[in-house]
């Protein structure tokens, strides 16, 4: 029984300690990496030498990583394979062996004709000829319509727009009115589909400015959105404009001056021109068809003309100072109305005579406007300051109904249904009610965008008094750190003089103590060689006089020992007084840089709350548009500010010069209007966002090495921030300059999986990230450098704010 067992354990250690057999291999044999070595190591290797995981510190998935080494052994000496680790390790002439025995992946070991190649590829000087996971060439297939959950969203910093990643897809949503504007579209993949990205759009996130950055593979593309665009401008001529009138099934319109010229436009002709010239201010002008029209000079002289022709068809001089005209279509007749506050109806068949009237305002009829589906109502307003509206039957005119408003109107519009009606009050306001009932639907004002520009610049501002506040709390904490330090090191080098004057006595007392055991000692000797009879008293003294030097030289060695730690603690005292000072002296800079942040975010909040207590922006204008939904009006700051009709809320605005704007027409999401009294312009607003840069290649794994699964813009939006990384390999984070798509700062080794959330600092000096290695971490901006980590984490930490 005892022979069987030492036969078994010697068989084991036989099969655990000799070498593996070798294939010799042909010499001439080119040993490639790609197809003979790699799988090979993938197969019985990786499992335990990779980036994630590497045992001792070797890590075989790429040659790039083997010729760096592990541990300080060569892992791969070009030409020398019986130098080359690897080869020793695998060949298991060397422990620890690889594989080794009984190992948990259950990897085999190589064959003998895998290691002869191994070795003779090591000979062959290791030429890496394969391809990395990382620098493949991916072929994208186009994605299939049924991929369309939203995986990722971002909303504008004004609550205008919401863009929704959907698969590969990007749609946009407009906000206030919730209508979908459409997808983003990156004409290069035409091929693959209409679409934004190749791959999953896994985050998208919007700039200060309104620029929206999406995350695809190996790329981030910036979209934005087109401002509004002009598709004619014309100058008006003469003094200024007095009156003008818009065809709305044709988006034709008149412009009369005060010089009494008459203009015509076009959209089809796509010209301005001369149609008429009279000797007084043409004080109204009316379509009556899409090319005939009447208008009204201040001298009284009504006309009906064609639009090309010269000379009017019916003509006559009023006699009454009439202020504004509107044709009225079914029954061929025009309302005038009249400074004394009279509606008067004149027949175009019958020479302009007057066939009906109405004292309709207490005086001056300032608006006049036709509606419904044959032009046979009419509404109103006069100096009374009350909306009124007319049904005229023949020549007959009878009052429907009123709403009194209470103050001056510049301007009404009806909506095309004619549900609703809107008028701009007072220069401030803008006002919508319900014709059948009459009823205010809503009231609102343009100063809504100074308003939110405001607060926000109030939150900035607080978030700034914030940060000072805790500035002036760290400063407090490192004055106190200083004032705790130094009282450490005065104790420390208190300790020390101390230890010193003890290490000093002590060896005054072990010189001593080692003198009288010299003396003992020779004092022995002396009597060992005389033979004296005090020869055992002596050698008893020596003993104790041994005792006593040996007592002292362990007091002396501890006093020593003592001396030593007094004097490491004494220069430990120093290195942390030196650190807390550092640490003040940056602390008070940061404190410094808070107190000037806030008095800019207070200043600019002043000048701000100061704009929107003061504003002198003036409506002027109004029109609904062809839906009814939303309600527009020109402002005298260049805008036009638009609100949603169902909700009163405010829409958007859109920014057309300096000047003032007045909206005459919209047909089609085009605008008719003039601008600063001088400019006849269209103006097209067509919510059109498109790829203005794209940062990265999905074949250029150096610029992003894989998937961008976080992104974040900086408070200014002038830097953008990419999270990524190879899964379970590391994590990337890299900063780019919006502007420009150059790099700023980049730290592909933040964590050891992939980023899978990261957000600006208010002040826009840190980035905090998070990842599924289950951390949450803190880095500068400049320089990528690593300011904290929080660690704790149970799980993948998804995001991070």
């Amino acid at each position: 029984m005892k022979y069987i067992a030492i036969i078994y354990l010697f068989s084991v250690t036989t099969i655990l300690g000799e070498p593996l057999p070798i294939d010799d291999i042909d010499s001439s044999r080119k040993v490639s990496y790609a197809k003979d070595i790699e799988p090979v190591f993938k197969r019985s290797c990786i499992a335990c030498h990779n980036s994630t995981k590497a045992k001792g510190k070797l890590n075989l998935e790429s040659v790039s990583y083997m010729m760096e080494g592990a541990d300080g052994f060569d892992v791969i000496v070009p030409g020398k394979s019986d130098e080359s680790l690897v080869f020793l390790l695998a060949a298991h002439q060397e422990e620890s062996f690889m594989p080794p025995p009984k190992n948990k992946s259950n990897a085999p070991n190589l064959t003998p004709e895998e290691l002869g190649l191994l070795r003779l590829w090591i000979d062959q000087g290791a030429i890496d000829d394969g391809v990395s996971a990382e620098n493949k060439k991916i072929n994208f297939a186009k994605m299939s319509d049924k991929v369309n959950a939203i995986y990722s969203v971002a909303i504008s910093p004004d609550n205008q727009f919401a863009a929704a990643g959907r698969g590969n897809k990007i749609n946009i949503y407009h906000l206030p009115s919730g209508k979908d504007l459409g997808r983003l579209i990156d004409p290069s993949l035409e091929k693959l589909g209409a679409s934004a990205h190749i791959d999953i759009v896994g985050s998208m996130a919007f700039s200060s400015q309104g620029t929206l950055a999406s995350a695809g593979f190996r790329n981030v593309k910036l979209w934005k959105k087109l401002p509004p665009k002009k598709f004619f401008k014309f100058e008006l001529k003469g003094p200024n404009q007095s009156s003008f009138a818009v065809d709305k099934k044709t988006n034709k319109s008149l412009h009369g001056n005060e010089q009494g010229e008459i203009y015509f436009y076009s959209p089809d002709a796509k010209q301005l021109q001369l149609i008429y010239k009279h000797s007084s201010e043409i004080k109204s002008i009316s379509f009556v068809s899409e090319n005939t029209y009447s208008f009204i000079g201040s001298d009284g002289f009504l006309a009906f003309l064609d639009i090309n022709k010269k000379e009017p068809k019916v003509s006559t001089n009023l006699q009454f100072q009439a202020q504004t005209i509107e044709y009225i279509e079914n029954v061929n007749l025009v309302a005038i109305g009249t400074a004394d506050g009279m509606i008067k109806i004149l027949s175009l068949d019958d020479g302009f005579k007057v066939v009906g009237e109405m004292k309709a305002h207490s005086e001056n009829v300032s608006l006049l406007k036709a509606y419904g589906s044959g032009g046979n109502e009419i509404v109103s307003f006069g100096s009374d300051n009350i909306i009124k509206f007319w049904k005229v039957e023949g020549t007959k005119i009878s009052k429907t109904r009123e709403i009194n408003n209470g103050a001056g109107i510049n301007d009404i519009s009806i909506a095309d249904d004619f549900k609703l009606i809107a008028a701009v009050e007072g220069n401030e306001k803008i006002k919508v009610w319900n014709i059948n009932d009459g009823k205010l639907k809503f009231e609102s004002n343009n100063k809504w965008v100074l308003e939110r520009q405001a607060k926000s610049d109030e939150q900035k501002k607080n978030v700034s008094a914030k940060v000072l506040e805790e500035r002036k709390k760290q400063v407090a904490a490192s004055e106190k750190k200083i004032k705790d330090d130094s009282a450490a090191l005065d104790k420390a080098k208190e300790a020390e003089k101390n230890a010193k004057a003890e290490l000093d006595k002590k060896k005054i007392e072990l010189v001593a103590s080692n003198d009288v055991k010299t003396k003992a000692e020779a004092d022995v000797k002396t009597k060992e060689e005389a033979k004296d009879e005090g020869l055992k008293a002596a050698q008893d003294q020596l003993k104790k006089a041994t005792e006593a030097a040996d007592a002292k030289d362990k007091e002396f060695k501890d006093a020593e020992r003592k001396n030593t730690e007094a004097i490491r603690s004494r220069e430990i005292a120093e290195r942390f007084l030196k650190r807390a000072n550092d640490a003040d002296k940056n602390t008070k800079q940061l404190l410094a840089q808070a107190e000037k942040k806030l008095a800019n975010a207070t200043q600019i909040h002043v000048t701000s709350a100061k704009l929107f207590a003061e504003s002198e922006s003036q409506l002027g204008s109004i029109i609904f548009s062809e839906d009814g939904a939303q309600v527009f009006a020109g402002s005298n700051d260049g805008k036009i500010y638009s609100w949603e009709v169902e909700s009163g809320k405010p829409s958007d605005f859109m920014e057309v010069g300096d000047d003032s704007i007045n909206l005459i027409g919209l047909k089609e999401n085009k605008f008719s209007l003039i601008n600063g009294n001088k400019w006849l312009e269209g103006l097209h607003n067509e919510h059109v966002w498109v790829m203005d840069r794209m940062i990265g290649n999905i074949d250029d794994p150096k610029t992003i090495v894989d998937r961008v699964n976080a992104l974040g813009f900086s408070p200014d939006g002038k830097l953008l921030a990419t999270g990524g990384g190879v899964p379970s390999r590391s994590g990337e984070l890299k900063v780019w300059n919006v502007s420009t798509g150059e790099l700023v700062s980049s730290n592909v080794d933040s964590h050891s999986d992939t980023i899978s959330g990261l957000v600006f600092s208010p002040s826009g000096q840190s980035i905090a990230t998070s990842a599924t290695d289950r951390f949450v971490k803190v880095f500068k901006v400049n320089g990528g450098d690593l300011e904290k980590s929080f660690e704790g984490h149970t799980n993948h930490v998804l995001d991070v704010t």
